[in-house]
């Protein structure tokens, strides 16, 4: 796990992979996978195409520029 930032008072994860074997990351699975921590989502930024498996959100690396936060919460690319 690379970054941990917060929005709208909730933790985001964010780990940045540039290999094409993004979707290996033990630290981020073993947090996600805690049920003590409930994080509703985590970010891989990778370099490849958009998508999603469960609660982790595998997007391009130039889509960080779209991560913001709104008045009614976050808006998560």
């Amino acid at each position: 796990m690379d970054i941990v930032i917060e929005l709208d008072c909730k933790l985001l994860l964010i780990e940045v992979k540039s290999g094409k074997d993004y979707e290996t990351h033990r630290a981020l699975s073993n947090i996600m996978d805690c049920r003590e921590y409930d994080f509703p989502k985590a970010v891989v930024f990778n370099n490849d195409n958009l998508r999603v498996a469960g609660k982790i959100i595998y997007a391009s690396i130039y889509m960080a520029m779209f991560l913001e936060k709104n008045n009614g919460g976050s808006d998560l690319l």
